[in-house]
């Protein structure tokens, strides 16, 4: 999970202020992950 934490940091940032709560966030980040 680290290894995610850091590759992904501020996607997990936008997460867990999100708290799935905003799905346009997922959506947009989706995009992004490609």
């Amino acid at each position: 999970h680290q290894d995610y934490y850091k590759k992904n940091s501020i996607r997990y940032k936008v997460y867990r202020y999100g708290c799935g709560r905003d799905q346009r966030l997922e959506q947009l980040w989706g995009s992004v992950k490609r």
